[in-house]
């Protein structure tokens, strides 16, 4: 290299100083905003959370309250079911009741000998 330099070698260092001290504003600025994007957010969350505990149910306790609903559901159709299951027996040993005089007539007529028809 020589000893004199090239002036526009010397102007290049400067150049670039100028350019990264651009761009650290730059990243300072961006710093800066997602700062307040992050403070913003805070008090969204903040907001919500007054929300929901104002309403006194938590969305957890929604859930649980919703699977509280299915479970009484579940046993009604339950007990619903088994009526249905006792009503249904009880229907079914009437028809029995009142079919067995017919079926005899039928196994009797079944097991004699048939008539002449003279």
């Amino acid at each position: 290299m020589p000893a004199t330099g090239d002036p526009g070698m010397l102007e290049r260092p400067e150049r670039l100083e100028t350019k990264i001290d651009r761009l650290e504003i730059g990243f300072d600025g961006l710093e800066t905003r997602f700062d307040g994007l992050a403070t913003e957010l805070a008090a969204v969350e903040t907001r919500l959370g007054d929300r929901i505990d104002a309403q006194g149910v938590t969305p957890g306790g929604r859930i649980d309250a919703q699977g509280r609903k299915f479970d009484v559901q579940m046993e009604q159709l339950r007990d619903d079911m088994k009526k249905f299951a006792e009503g249904l027996g009880g229907r079914l040993d009437a028809i029995v009741l009142e079919l067995e005089p017919a079926s005899v007539e039928w196994i009797t007529c079944a097991t004699q000998p048939p008539r002449s028809w003279s």
